[in-house]
């Protein structure tokens, strides 16, 4: 398994949010923000935002969590000794 799955997976998901998110522009800007259907389009686009937004944050969250887990993985192997030469 590749060592950053994880990146990958984020910015492959991040590329594929980007073209619905770009389209929904075009569309607001066509059918005017103000129309039913832009009000759709605007609420969808916002919707798309916080999520992208969000799954940004849970991974920093999950490589600070990590992050802290191997350092508290090699204290504990150091204390047992583990790290010593």
């Amino acid at each position: 398994m590749h060592d950053d799955v994880w990146h990958e997976a984020i910015v492959r998901r991040d590329q594929a949010l980007s073209r619905p998110k770009s389209r929904l522009r075009e569309g607001i800007e066509v059918v005017g923000h103000d129309t039913p259907a832009g009000s759709r389009m605007v609420e969808t686009l916002a919707f798309f935002e916080f999520i992208q937004k969000e799954a940004a944050g849970a991974v920093r969250e999950m490589a600070r969590v990590q992050g802290r887990e191997q350092i508290h993985q090699c204290e504990v192997a150091n204390a047992n000794g583990a790290l010593r030469k």
